[in-house]
């Protein structure tokens, strides 16, 4: 039966990497270690030379015994008592058990056959094909996680954009109310003035009418001019003077 690095050499993989994955993967199988070749197959060091830790593998055949024992049936395989599928190593038994919950396994005497050609590049176009859908998974998930992304970043941006609106009326609010306060505080203002002016108009005009000399009376008849009663004159009289010069 070969073992899981003969059948990934067979596959067309080098012996390092081959190695390099089953140990990476810790010898859970040819499939797994496939899976991971796959994915890391541009990884600059995946062919940096490799040494595997001392002692034997799962997936390694068990020695072969001597001669001149007594020849007895050899298990070559392990059977699913509730499915009926062989399998070659521990860890294939393993990996069965962990994906279909089965737990029930026989020796079997039945040598599961190596794959053929035909069969090698069909399991390697399925295992590529569940590569390229894992990657497309992958994409797609990440193409969510970007639209979710930026749909919240434009409703972090939209709720930003409101906040400041916000921000910006409710300055105008209370600048148009603090405007309205001055324009009422200016208006009782010129209200006090006026009404101060009129105050001091009549202050000072009870005062002159205390303080004024009132004119004096003038009698009646006073009022009335007296008549002069004219004369009638019928003769005149001229007086004449004689003014001497005298020479010396």
């Amino acid at each position: 039966m070969p073992t899981d690095l003969e059948l990934l050499t067979e596959m067309g993989f080098s012996e390092n990497r081959s190695r390099r994955a089953l140990a990476t993967t810790k010898y859970k199988g040819a499939q797994v270690a496939m899976d991971w070749l796959f994915a890391h197959a541009d990884d600059p060091d995946i062919d940096d030379p490799f040494e595997e830790a001392p002692g034997q593998k799962l997936s390694d055949e068990p020695a072969a015994e001597g001669d001149n024992k007594t020849e007895t049936a050899e298990a070559k395989s392990v059977q699913c008592d509730e499915c009926g599928k062989k399998l070659r190593t521990q860890n294939d038994i393993m990996m069965h058990a962990s994906r279909t919950g089965h737990s029930g396994f026989s020796e079997s005497t039945e040598e599961i056959k190596p794959l053929t050609e035909e069969e090698k590049k069909e399991q390697l176009a399925k295992i590529q094909e569940r590569l390229k859908q894992k990657k497309a998974e992958r994409i797609e998930q990440e193409k969510k996680e970007l639209v979710q992304k930026e749909k919240l970043r434009r409703k972090q941006g939209k709720e930003l954009v409101a906040v400041k609106e916000q921000h910006e009326m409710n300055e105008m609010k209370r600048e148009a109310e603090r405007k309205k306060r001055e324009k009422l505080e200016e208006k009782k203002a010129k209200e006090r003035v006026r009404e101060q002016i009129a105050r001091d108009k009549a202050d000072r005009a009870a005062k002159f009418a205390k303080t004024a000399v009132p004119p004096p009376s003038i009698p009646a008849a006073a009022s009335k001019p007296t008549e002069v009663q004219k004369k009638e004159y019928t003769q005149t009289k001229l007086q004449v003077r004689d003014i001497t010069l005298i020479c010396i």
